[in-house]
């Protein structure tokens, strides 16, 4: 009887059957509103369990209009603040992170994270009287430390 030995190698081969996934799919962050441009507000994570090109992952910011952006760095994301805040005018956002295959012949969403940020106020506005002229009298048997008037004013910013 004759018999013989081969020694085969066989290499599976990937295909792209799984979809990326948040580690965190959603974030509470603050950032100050005179935080300056360039500043880091949150950091998320994405996975693919696939292999090699399949399991690369992209992030993008679905929302218009914000004064942020994502830079990628293998499967992290960055949120980064690409332009002014003011408090008074918008005092919190909703982002919305979407994580796609960049290898994918479409770059469609397939996972999206909420991050919700929390602007800081900073005292940047100074109090504000509705009139710019007073004119008060005073009785001459007014005694010493008597209140004479009262005057309000206003200031945009919060606290103290």
């Amino acid at each position: 009887s004759f018999n013989a030995t081969l020694i085969l190698t066989v290499s599976i081969i990937d295909i792209d059957d799984n979809l990326p996934y948040f580690i965190e799919d959603q974030l509470n962050e603050t950032v100050i509103e005179n935080a300056t441009i360039g500043t880091e507000v949150a950091i998320l994570q994405a996975f693919d369990d696939d292999s090699g090109s399949n399991a690369a992952v992209a992030f993008r910011i679905e929302n218009e209009n914000v004064p942020f952006t994502v830079e990628t760095s293998e499967n992290s994301a960055s949120v980064i603040l690409v332009s002014s805040l003011d408090r008074e005018i918008t005092d919190s956002y909703q982002l919305f992170i979407g994580v796609y295959n960049p290898s994918a012949l479409l770059n469609i969403t397939l996972a999206r994270a909420v991050v919700n940020i929390t602007v800081e106020d900073v005292n940047d506005n100074r109090p504000l009287f509705p009139f710019f002229l007073y004119h008060f009298n005073v009785s001459e048997s007014a005694t010493v430390g008597s209140i004479v008037a009262a005057v309000t004013a206003t200031d945009e910013d919060i606290g103290p």
